[in-house]
């Protein structure tokens, strides 16, 4: 990613950190445009939560993989990560402090804004 972002007129503005998201989201303080989420999908719910707090007024939070190939729809015999993904999905749509879009492309994309 560092190669891409020195390419960039704007790759001098790109902070990498890297370690434990939890960790790393912990230390971190000021207001955020963008946060992306696509990690570990046990800590999702955690990572949203904080980026509830981190994110800029105006901001936007995306979220990867959240129809996790359609296992989200399942109802019995899911693994921890898809469990996971479900109950996220579940507390978003009942949020009523975010506006929240799911984009049905490739393995789904929540796109939130605070309301």
């Amino acid at each position: 990613a560092k190669t891409y972002w020195a390419k960039s007129p704007y790759g001098g503005k790109i902070k990498s950190r890297l370690g434990p998201a939890v960790e790393t989201l912990a230390t971190l303080s000021e207001p955020f445009d963008v946060i992306f989420i696509d990690a570990d999908k046990i800590n999702y719910l955690q990572y949203y939560r904080r980026a509830l707090e981190l994110i800029a007024s105006r901001g936007v939070i995306l979220i990867d993989n959240v129809l996790w190939s359609g296992d989200v729809l399942k109802s019995e015999g899911v693994e921890s990560s898809t469990a996971a993904i479900q109950e996220l999905n579940r507390i978003i749509a009942a949020d009523r402090s975010v506006n929240a879009v799911l984009v049905t492309i490739r393995d789904g994309i929540f796109v939130v804004r605070k309301a």
